[in-house]
């Protein structure tokens, strides 16, 4: 089990599977970095988690004061996790759930939404890195400033060198790289 790291529901534990063949949660090394980045900032946000798996970082967002957060995984085992962390955390009414692939979410479900987001974290099986052609996509969906996480293996890459409009960061924990890209205002 993890817990929650920060907030109002500081020290909680969510439920995670027995096994991680289908999910790979974040660390909570990793989880409380990212979040003490972006602390000040994360209130009121509107967040999109992308290969939720438990839904952890959504909810860590929430407990920080994040406003609300589309959730997308695949697995219905993810579902079944999203769910039953939301309920022990009181969170359900902020976030909307979506069991598609990330693909079909981007290219079926994105283009209907009418606001943007100010933090989307991308978390894929490390095998299943998404596209850059999707992480191009996904920044047209964050306000200016917005900051787009990707988590990925060490060796692994996010190019988006065709895109000018964003400052790129990469910081190693563990054997995990997590690489950031802030939308610049232009």
């Amino acid at each position: 089990m993890f817990k929650i790291t920060g907030g109002e529901k500081k020290g909680i534990k969510l439920f995670t599977p027995e096994t991680h063949e289908v999910t790979r949660p974040a660390t909570g090394l990793l989880k409380k970095a990212m979040f003490d980045m972006i602390s000040d900032e994360i209130k009121d946000a509107n967040i999109l988690d992308l290969y939720c798996g438990t839904g952890a970082i959504s909810i860590e967002a929430f407990s920080r004061g994040a406003a609300s957060s589309h959730l997308v995984d695949l697995s219905r085992e993810s579902s079944k996790m999203v769910a039953k962390n939301l309920e022990i955390t009181e969170y359900g009414d902020r976030a909307t759930f979506y069991q598609k692939s990330v693909s079909s979410f981007i290219s079926t479900v994105m283009p209907n939404f009418d606001h943007k987001f100010e933090y989307i974290f991308v978390d894929p099986p490390y095998d299943e890195l998404t596209s850059d052609v999707n992480l191009l996509r996904l920044l047209g969906y964050l306000t200016d400033n917005g900051v787009l996480f990707i988590e990925t293996r060490e060796f692994d890459s996010v190019l988006l060198e065709k895109e000018d409009k964003c400052i790129k960061e990469e910081r190693m924990y563990g054997s995990t790289k997590l690489t950031m890209v802030v939308k610049k205002i232009v």
